[in-house]
């Protein structure tokens, strides 16, 4: 790429193809049949150029006027330009709608000072009856003004009359943006131009969303269903009498891109090759952002500013593939920022582990800690509808772009780090109707910029080298792309709730975040953080296969480590955190010795281990297994938990071989077969009674009279 950027080429203007302007989405076609359309259909007509936000409407509508312009040399055809969005800043609903109406009477040529007359005297009173109804929809001031005599019906006939005699054969009515506007507004604004002109020589093009009318019906017919379908399409064919839809899926894409991307120098003319990279392009953006122009200029705009911002640190972009990578890159975040942040925070979502011990993949465990599991709802019919989705997703296959310019058919959900994937998708609404989109998107990419090739025989390579050159490329450009993500830095997919903990990836980083916010001091010492180090490590030698097939898995966060059975709400059996002795613990050494408080003046550091109760008979098991009885945690105040302190090596050994943690892991696996409500009714399960505390005090007693007798009984 050239070292010196041209002046005039940072970015793109995000405007519409103006009168006469290039046709970089090759809409001629489709101007010029709707051109002569319009040309030689009766009056009167209405078109509607349907097509989502940012999809070129505008462009088309300018289009058709300079085609018909040029097309017809002796301007006996009158244009009209009406921007709806512009008429409703700082206007109430009401006047805009005949704000509309009023611009449309002062551009027709001939307008008599009569109709000039009626269309203030209706702007008036829709402001009048307006400000009495405050409040009120749009549409039934509308309606009011329609129904109401000598306004509407006097206002048409002299309108009527003034077209009859004017001296041109077609007046051409562009309305645009009414999708920008409130769509009942948009409703009503569509109702009352066909109750006016509806009459000879007039002709509408509106550029329309056919959505933004589904949402401004459902006060007349409620949420559209199927038993009301009939009702939203009838209300549209009676405003439209000729529907066109935007031909996104005819643009020429890439060629689109390629040309938007060559005119701000980001690729040189030539550079790329025609066909494959041309194909490599499309498939990048029907996966990502779409065919939606608007969205295309975006990204166009990003690639400018970060080449400005290379080229001021010297860091210019060594290859093609390099500022490949990062169009990618930059398509995802533009089309799933929740995405984009996940990666962020975990961006080796594949990895090849026969290449690399440095770096793990996503799986369960990423995926819970981006989820909390919202995917599986809170019932046991939505987890089964989650587990059915998945199990379908597992078996859908589809097309991938392959790096020699050819595509590969695979299943899109059958590797772990997809199936996480799949789970971060199905948490919001927008994101799962994507997932397939999102998974083919990063196959391609490891695929492309990321995998080392199997097939490459050549000794001289040490693959394991190129794919660490591979992994830190890949780690650069998404640092570099991060100064335009809009979520950089932000929660990720599913918001945790208020004052959830921290998440962290593993006992290193707990402990550190900690040591950040100055509170390791307030939970450890060397010497129990050592404990906890052992005992976590002996807890995965104890269910190291349910670990390894993900019955067991382990959640870190700032309350320290739980563990828990499958990923599933509710499946937590043991958790475990630090903590010291504290000005409240020496008072309840005063109700048994000073002595006693002695004995633990060297141990002052210990493990509170939380265990899930089985049964009532637990506390039993405990002190016979132990020698100590444990006591009620503090939190949930739900009497489900018992807590076990542990000062020393010793006591953690001891507790490890009681066979109490199998206990309330079984315990926790028998009760997910039932409800808590079914539990917590005792119908079902034998988990121990539940009793909620309200008053945080009364429970602390019975704590403390709990450790009281787990104090004199604990020997060090």
């Amino acid at each position: 790429m050239s070292t010196e950027i041209e002046d005039k080429k940072f970015g793109v203007v995000d405007q519409p193809v103006q009168n006469k302007g290039t046709d970089y989405l090759k809409l001629k076609n489709s101007a010029v049949a709707l051109c002569r359309f319009i040309k030689y259909t009766p009056t009167p007509m209405t078109i509607g150029i349907q097509g989502s936000w940012g999809t070129g409407k505008t462009s088309l509508l300018n289009m058709i006027e300079d085609q018909i312009e040029l097309d017809n040399k002796s301007k006996n055809f009158v244009h009209i330009k009406i921007n709806a969005w512009e008429h409703s800043l700082l206007s109430r609903p009401e006047e805009t709608l005949f704000k509309i109406v009023n611009d449309i009477l002062s551009n027709i040529p001939g307008t008599n000072k009569g109709i000039k007359n009626h269309s203030k005297s209706l702007l008036k009173q829709a402001t009048r009856l307006g400000a009495a109804t405050m409040g009120a929809a749009i549409s039934n001031v509308a309606e009011d003004i329609l129904t109401s005599e000598n306004t509407i019906r006097d206002l048409k006939k002299d309108v009527e009359k003034t077209l009859s005699s004017a001296p041109f054969e077609k007046a051409i009515i562009y309305i645009d943006d009414l999708d920008r506007i409130n769509p009942p507004d948009a409703v009503a604004i569509l109702e009352l131009l066909k109750n006016i002109f509806d009459l000879n020589k007039c002709i509408f093009v509106l550029a329309i969303d056919y959505e933004v009318v589904v949402k401004g019906l459902r006060s007349k017919y409620n949420e559209q269903s199927s038993d009301n379908e009939y009702e939203y399409r009838a209300f549209f064919d009676k405003i439209i009498q000729l529907p066109f839809q935007m031909p996104i899926s005819q643009y020429s894409i890439g060629e689109y891109v390629k040309g938007l991307m060559e005119k701000i120098n980001y690729f040189m003319e030539d550079e790329l090759d025609d066909k494959k990279d041309i194909k490599e392009i499309e498939f990048i953006v029907k996966n990502t952002i779409g065919e939606n122009p608007r969205s295309i200029k975006r990204l166009i705009n990003y690639l400018s500013l970060i080449q400005i911002l290379q080229k001021q640190e010297n860091q210019n972009f060594e290859s093609k593939e390099e500022r490949m990578m990062l169009f990618a890159i930059l398509s995802l975040q533009i089309a799933y920022p929740d995405i984009y942040s996940v990666i962020e925070r975990d961006p080796l979502f594949k990895v090849d582990l026969s290449l690399t011990e440095d770096y793990s993949q996503w799986d369960d465990d990423v995926a819970f800690k981006h989820t909390h599991l919202q995917e599986e709802g809170s019932s046991d019919e939505e987890k089964n509808k989650f587990d059915n989705e998945l199990a379908r997703a597992k078996e859908r296959e589809s097309e991938i772009y392959d790096d020699d310019g050819t595509t590969i058919t695979e299943k899109l959900y059958d590797e772990p780090w997809e199936q996480a994937l799949f789970r971060i998708c199905y948490t919001k609404k927008q994101l799962r109707s994507n997932a397939d989109n999102v998974s083919r998107f990063l196959n391609y990419f490891y695929d492309t910029f990321m995998e080392v090739s199997e097939d490459d025989k050549d000794e001289s390579i040490d693959r394991k080298k190129m794919y660490a050159n591979n992994i830190d490329l890949y780690l650069k450009t998404l640092n570099i792309s991060s100064v335009t993500s809009v979520s950089s830095g932000q929660e990720s997919v599913a918001k945790p709730k208020k004052n959830a903990p921290k998440i962290h990836d593993g006992l290193e980083t707990y402990f550190q975040s900690l040591t950040d916010q100055n509170k390791f001091q307030r939970f450890y010492n060397d010497e129990s953080k050592t404990l906890l180090e052992h005992f976590d490590n002996e807890v995965r030698k104890l269910f190291s296969s349910e670990f390894n097939e993900g019955i067991v898995f382990s959640m870190i966060s700032d309350n320290g480590v739980s563990y828990n059975f499958e990923n599933k709400k509710g499946g937590k059996f043991l958790n475990i955190d630090g903590g010291y002795l504290k000005l409240a613990d020496r008072n309840l050494f005063q109700k048994i010795s000073e002595e006693r408080y002695q004995e633990f003046e060297n141990h002052t550091y210990y493990l509170d281990i939380d265990l899930l109760k089985p049964s009532t008979a637990y506390k039993g098991l405990c002190k016979k297994a132990l020698g100590y009885s444990p006591f009620q945690t503090l939190e949930p105040r739900t009497g489900e938990f018992y807590t076990v302190r542990c000062f020393t090596k010793e006591h953690i050994n001891k507790f490890l071989k009681s066979g109490l943690i199998e206990r309330s892991k079984t315990a926790r696996e028998l009760f997910q077969k039932f409800t808590q409500k079914q539990i917590k009714n005792k119908t079902k399960g034998s988990i121990a009674h539940v009793r909620i505390f309200k008053n945080k005090q009364d429970y602390k007693k019975i704590i403390s009279k709990e450790l009281i007798n787990y104090y004199k009984e604990v020997k060090l």
